[in-house]
């Protein structure tokens, strides 16, 4: 309940923010991005469905200069007019599992079933002569069994003959999900445009999560600048010096966090089969997390393709640390 009243605030800001527009012409460059998180997909190819097992997501972001976010200009201080805003709208559902699917009882000794599904609306200011970037995201969704994981789980299961998960009926209780998140990133080095060194920060507060993280990027190949933003990083643009059509770029990502909450580790369990209510885990949450992203984009004139590894430490002391792949397709118009 804390979490949600420390939250109000920040949806009335966001909410008027969002939609105060002016009268000129919108940009109507959009870029879709299909996005897929699987431990099957880890550098091994050897599915484990442990920890972090899946997460899949639909993303859809579009060029909207007209908005007027006095929040983030004065932030990025953007009084050169050399900015633009980049909405977003994204679906996605996560899922956790235990190691061993073929248990029916509560594994307390290892991570939860959980599952949670949700929509979230961003907005992203560059500054282009600054180059640094703010974003803020409102995220809403659901925990527990209306989030359909143990459905889409097992139905993937089947259709690729893997063993059937035996222990939803263990997951996380239903609960609301709420939350709003800020990442500030600013460049720091650049070498000829090859090489692309920028910092950033990433704050969430919610009933989802409560984080504070720190990163740097290093980006290195054939790409566009970062700032002129994220439909740009992913598909062909228009430039002073012509039309690029091709991307082939490395990007690294190491990432420290403090984690204070997070809904999908913590909470508590219906146990169907005696009625009452049991205890997640024993295992206390890992308020210290370090993760590495690192992978490789490949873009040609409207489609791009990016594959990354994501090894991380344990999400709860006691246990293992984990690895999941991803592959995110992208097309844009």
């Amino acid at each position: 309940m804390k979490n949600i009243i420390l939250i109000l605030p920040l949806l009335s800001v966001y909410s008027q923010c969002a939609f105060c527009q002016s009268a000129q012409p919108n940009t109507t460059k959009v870029l879709f991005r299909l996005y897929d998180d699987n431990d099957f997909l880890n550098i091994n190819l050897r599915g484990t469905d442990k920890a972090y097992t899946n997460g899949l997501k639909l993303d859809i972001f579009y060029v909207k200069n007209t908005s007027k976010l006095p929040f983030q200009n004065r932030f990025l201080n953007t009084k050169n007019k050399q900015f633009h805003h980049v909405h977003g709208w994204s679906l996605s559902q996560m899922m956790f599992t235990p190691n061993d699917l073929s248990k029916t009882e509560y594994q307390a000794n290892d991570y939860s079933y959980a599952g949670a599904l949700t929509v979230s609306h961003s907005i992203t200011t560059y500054n282009l002569n600054g180059k640094s970037s703010f974003e803020t995201e409102m995220t809403l969704g659901i925990r527990g069994s209306p989030a359909m994981s143990e459905t889409v789980q097992k139905f993937v299961h089947r259709m690729i003959r893997d063993e059937i998960p035996q222990g939803w009926h263990h997951q996380l209780q239903i609960r609301p999900l709420l939350n709003a998140n800020f990442i500030f990133e600013k460049q720091i080095a650049n070498h000829n445009g090859v090489i692309d060194i920028l910092g950033g920060t990433e704050l969430s507060a919610g009933t989802m999560l409560n984080a504070l993280s720190v990163y740097p990027v290093l980006r290195c190949g054939l790409m566009n600048p970062y700032f002129n933003g994220v439909i740009s990083q992913f598909s062909t643009v228009e430039s002073s010096t012509g039309r690029r059509k091709l991307q082939f770029y490395f990007f690294i990502k190491p990432k420290i966090s403090f984690i204070f909450s997070n809904a999908l580790l913590q909470g508590r369990i219906t146990d169907s089969g005696e009625g009452k209510n049991v205890t997640k885990t024993k295992h206390d949450i890992n308020n210290f997390m370090a993760d590495v992203n690192y992978g490789l984009t490949f873009v040609f004139q409207q489609f791009a393709i990016s594959y990354t590894q994501k090894p991380t430490t344990a999400y709860l002391k006691g246990l293992q640390g984990h690895n999941v792949g991803n592959i995110s397709l992208y097309y844009s118009w």
